[in-house]
């Protein structure tokens, strides 16, 4: 409503749809600067820094060969010293490790980033905190994707059914499908009618934030972006692109 309507008046009453929430201030956050993950937290420094920003959610990525990775220690020093909604990162892991992060870590979601199957999914449902969710990513062929509207609504089913809570789009680049650093064609969405539980990553900075944010995605996945260092993100880029969306 506000992107919609902000070129054409000077403010907005907001009632109800902020005292509803639990947490007030972060729900102000999100009606300004829209709902941001940053992906690929890697110490209590960096995690202490995304935090001080308009950011939802913080992501720990807990593949072995990532250069993001990190161990349930230093994820758990990081949960005990700051209040924040934690996303854990996994891939094609054992459903019993996925199911113990969630609990020891009190995940807000995980993030499927595999293979994953149905089964898998509807099985991690029932042994996760009612309240974790359960987030899918759907790669996206940067060399094939000439539409992707049928992968998203086949996951969008699962969410119907209470699995799933939102879907995740990155760039796939080869064998790789996600972390690439690269953006897809974001004009292959402008037919999904409804984009309030999809997730955009892959590419997203300063350099074209204010484009990504009018996609219209529910949640929007900031990594590389906004580091100059893998697993090292930066004030100065984050500075540069909160500054953007404030605008």
């Amino acid at each position: 409503d506000i992107q919609r309507l902000s070129h054409l008046v000077d403010g907005f009453l907001v009632g109800s749809a902020l005292m509803a929430k639990p947490n007030i201030s972060l729900a102000v956050s999100e009606l300004v600067y829209g709902k941001i993950k940053v992906c690929g937290v890697t110490n209590v420094e960096q995690a202490q820094l995304i935090a001080s920003y308009p950011v939802s959610y913080l992501g720990f990525i807990f593949a072995p060969n990532s250069k993001r990775f990190v161990t349930i220690e230093t994820a758990l020093a990081i949960t005990q010293q700051l209040k924040h909604q934690f996303v854990g990162v996994f891939v094609d892991h054992p459903l019993e490790q996925v199911v113990d992060y969630a609990h020891k870590l009190s995940l807000t979601a995980v993030q499927l980033h595999g293979q994953e199957s149905e089964s898998y999914i509807k099985k991690l449902r029932e042994l996760i905190p009612p309240n974790c969710e359960i987030w899918k990513t759907l790669p996206v062929d940067i060399d094939n994707s000439d539409s992707i509207s049928n992968d998203v609504a086949k996951l969008q089913r699962q969410i119907d059914a209470g699995i799933l809570s939102r879907i995740l789009l990155d760039c796939k680049v080869g064998a790789l499908t996600g972390g690439t650093g690269q953006t897809f064609d974001w004009r292959l969405l402008d037919n999904i009618k409804v984009k309030s539980t999809l997730m955009l990553a892959g590419g997203v900075s300063s350099q074209n934030i204010k484009a990504a944010s009018y996609v219209g995605v529910g949640v929007i996945d900031l990594n590389s972006g906004v580091e100059d260092a893998p697993g090292h993100k930066t004030r100065e880029q984050l500075d540069a692109l909160f500054a953007l969306l404030r605008a």
